[in-house]
């Protein structure tokens, strides 16, 4: 045991560090056996005293433990707590069913935040959110923050662009890092999303299977790789059926707004659109559940009769039952997307899982098949 006798640190407090060293450095091992109180005072020229003062603090401090009339001996080595860091770009609220709001507020990352968190508790790691507002600074600064703390893995939603140098910091700094339900290309960095297109592509196809030869898409301005894909799915369903794709893009800054004043107008304009351009029922899908809900309101308050009208989006739409109209469902598998993107983490690996979305049919969460679906063809009137 070495001590520096001309340092003005106190041999107590050398003696100390000088054990932890030798118990992280793996020189001590588990459970043999330190030496004795006289032996350490010989050792470093203190009194038994202060030697007995110093291992009675290591075992306070879990690195020792005695056993008497035998002396003091290394503990098992403690368990390094892990940390996940998670960054959303928000963090809104989910409205229940029922509910008397004016706005549509499904969200989906509320959802898969709680099972990245459930699935990080189970395997022992802490969770710590970053969220930055949409705000690509903040984002930046995020990832130069989770880097600085030396957190041991982290999950990302939708990462703007501007971030690209910051996550490439993060990874070379042997943060195991992966995206969910988007991904930026060239990074190496693993990611877990829905297969956007295959769902897109299969739903659009499912309403034209079901008769309705018009069938509008609702789509956000935003062009991340999600909303992209979607779009693409849409487009190719529709051109292999031989059906021109017609697109409404909202420029609404925010996807989550009330159904009030400037989005009331758009979105009634986009129902009239609708009707006025289709003389039997159509059918809309559109690329956020929100958009469902407002699309739906706004059917509802220009007073026409939705009758036969198919609405299809990913995930659940905040709406009320209406037994007129036919509901489509593209269902991500969120408990699987963050299941599998703790275990990428966890094993510091750099997978790219696309998941494939389910269809369903249907009001409730189990929806039915498409060949149980009833659709009515009878014309809606203006």
């Amino acid at each position: 045991m070495h001590i520096d006798r001309k340092s003005y640190m106190p041999k107590c407090i050398q003696v100390k560090e000088n054990i932890i060293k030798q118990i992280e450095d793996g020189i001590l091992r588990p459970h043999e056996k330190l030496m004795s109180i006289r032996e350490i005072a010989c050792t470093c020229n203190i009194c038994e005293s202060t030697v007995k003062k110093t291992l009675g603090e290591l075992v306070h401090d879990g690195y020792i433990y005695p056993i008497n009339g035998k002396g003091h001996f290394v503990c098992e080595p403690k368990r390094k707590v892990k940390t996940l860091a998670v960054v959303l770009p928000h963090l809104s609220l989910v409205a229940e069913k029922g509910g008397n709001s004016n706005e549509a507020l499904y969200d989906c990352i509320p959802i898969q935040l709680h099972y990245i968190e459930h699935e990080a508790f189970a395997r022992g790691w802490n969770v710590q959110l970053y969220i930055y507002n949409n705000n690509a600074e903040k984002a930046v600064q995020c990832f130069e923050d989770i880097r600085q703390a030396k957190a041991d893995g982290a999950i990302t939603f939708y990462p703007p662009d501007q971030s690209i140098n910051a996550l490439n910091n993060l990874r070379d700094s042997g943060v195991s890092t992966v995206f969910i339900d988007t991904y930026l290309e060239g990074l190496g960095i693993g990611y877990v999303s829905t297969d956007n297109y295959a769902g897109a592509y299969e739903v659009t196809s499912k309403l034209v299977e079901l008769g309705y030869e018009k069938v509008f898409y609702v789509t956000h301005h935003h062009k991340n790789i999600p909303i992209m894909a979607r779009y693409q799915g849409y487009a190719d369903a529709m051109r292999d059926h031989d059906i021109q794709p017609d697109v409404d893009v909202i420029t609404e800054t925010k996807i989550l707004v009330a159904y009030e004043g400037h989005t009331r107008e758009l979105y009634r304009g986009i129902a009239r659109r609708m009707f006025d351009a289709s003389k039997k029922p159509f059918a809309v899908f559109t690329v956020f559940p929100s958009m469902a809900h407002l699309l739906y309101r706004a059917i509802e308050d220009i007073g026409c009769d939705p009758t036969g009208v198919a609405i299809a989006c990913y995930d659940e739409p905040w709406m009320f039952r209406d037994d007129r109209i036919t509901l489509l469902k593209v269902i991500q598998p969120l408990e699987e997307m963050a299941r599998r993107c703790v275990d990428i983490v966890e094993r510091g690996a750099s997978d790219c899982v696309l998941l494939k979305p389910r269809v369903v049919v249907g009001w409730d969460g189990s929806g039915c098949s498409v060949n149980e679906a009833c659709v009515s063809l009878t014309h809606c009137g203006n």
